[in-house]
């Protein structure tokens, strides 16, 4: 994201679909935990980050490319609220 007019543009994380957990090791892993039913929602996760990336930067743009040259772009920006006790 834009700090003041200079770009902090890094690559966090570099990877395949390859690199995620399976569908079959979700539904065993929710099967052994007596959860595999329907209307059971799963959500994944994503690859590790790179070493040394701070996870809770102020904001992010995301871009996720296919072999066939398909991009989907996202950015966001992260605005902290105030500690309820302040």
């Amino acid at each position: 994201m834009d700090r003041g007019g200079r770009s902090d543009r890094a690559s966090i994380q570099d990877g395949a679909p390859v690199q995620l957990l399976s569908l079959r090791y979700w539904i065993e892993r929710l099967r052994a935990d007596g959860l595999l039913r329907p209307g059971t929602p799963l959500l994944s996760g994503t690859i590790p980050m790179r070493a040394g990336v701070d996870q809770f930067a102020d904001g992010r743009r995301v871009a996720l490319a296919d072999g066939a040259g398909n991009v989907s772009r996202v950015a966001y920006r992260v605005e902290a609220l105030p500690r309820a006790w302040e």
